[in-house]
């Protein structure tokens, strides 16, 4: 019997991210790349518009997602404290497996963005872009304010991308360094671990359930929404 036969058998492949939250990953991913493209003029700014609307019901929904959703989606279930970080930080100094889902260090990075891409779509709907586009809240506010709400979404912007670069690194560094890939995961779902770490595998709603769940909470995060950027017409 090989080495690698006798390995295959000791390792189980275990479920670690449900169908919605992957989904949400590789469609923000796009929006956001739609979101770069027109807004450095290659596509209209009626789709850069677009685009950050989708962006904000996406994220009311991760919300929504990150509080009912699959047990590893949850902010419970990786959100940690300054010392659950620290303890995190020490264990992985020690040479510590790698928590199957998002670790506390992860978890600062989705918060982060989460809140980052709500401020970057909540600017945007009373920016500029100077020339023939106003945001749909733009005529809310003085012309003073919607330049500074401009400045603010052009900076979030950068700010966003400068950590989506860092996000990138981490994980080529992960592949790389500690032969850990965090991408195959978000891509199918799973995760081939020893037979002693697959008890740890998180709880995920199925299919089915996950993506009607989910379809429900993104409509009613799609329709309020809509109601937002109609209340400046």
């Amino acid at each position: 019997m090989s080495s690698s036969t006798r390995t295959q058998w000791k390792t189980r492949t275990v479920a670690v991210w449900d169908l919605p939250t992957r989904v949400f990953h590789w469609v923000l991913v796009l929006l956001l790349i739609v979101l770069y493209a027109s807004g450095e003029g290659w596509l209209p700014m009626s789709v850069h518009m677009l685009a950050g609307e989708a962006v904000l019901a996406l994220v009311i929904y991760r919300v929504l997602w990150g509080l009912v959703g699959s047990p590893s989606s949850r902010f419970t279930h990786f959100v940690r404290g300054p010392k659950g970080v620290i303890s995190y930080l020490k264990a992985m100094a020690k040479g510590a497996p790698e928590p199957l889902a998002h670790n506390p260090v992860g978890a600062l990075m989705v918060l982060g963005l989460l809140t980052l891409l709500t401020l970057l779509a909540v600017t945007g709907l009373f920016s500029t872009d100077d020339i023939a586009t106003d945001g749909p809240l733009a005529s809310l506010v003085s012309s003073s304010t919607m330049k500074t709400f401009t400045f603010v979404h052009k900076t979030l912007f950068n700010v966003i991308l400068a950590l989506i670069a860092l996000h990138i690194l981490v994980a080529v560094g992960s592949l790389v360094f500690k032969h850990e890939n965090r991408i195959r995961p978000m891509v199918l779902g799973v995760r081939r671990v020893s037979i002693e770490r697959a008890a740890e595998a998180p709880k995920i709603y199925g299919p089915v359930v996950a993506s009607l769940f989910a379809l429900v909470l993104l409509a009613g995060s799609g329709a309020f929404v809509w109601w937002v950027v109609r209340l400046g017409g």
